[in-house]
């Protein structure tokens, strides 16, 4: 199977990734020749990670630490819709691929 079916609609545990200021870089501190992304630490598989340039970010329950994002992932020439949760207070969530 290759890498790009091994992403596709593929649901993740969040271990660690960044604290809520790179969180708002990564969505405010952007121009046409640099995309800022953030890098979150995945479960299950061993130093893997998801880069992900975050387009929308949501307050998930007003507390300031819980949030939903929105955005997209590039894997070798290929890029994903993805989706999640994150909590910057425990740096914990989870991350979903979708194919599109």
């Amino acid at each position: 199977m290759s890498t790009e079916n091994q992403i596709r609609d593929f649901r993740s545990e969040i271990k660690e990734g960044p604290g809520k200021f790179d969180l708002m870089l990564a969505l405010f501190d952007n121009t046409s020749s640099h995309q800022r992304t953030v890098h979150f630490g995945l479960t299950g598989l061993d130093n893997a990670y998801a880069e992900a340039k975050i387009t929308s970010i949501e307050h998930e329950d007003g507390s300031g630490d819980s949030w939903l994002f929105k955005g997209y992932s590039k894997h070798g020439n290929l890029r994903y819709k993805v989706s999640g949760y994150y909590s910057t207070q425990t740096r914990k969530g989870w991350i979903e691929y979708e194919s599109y």
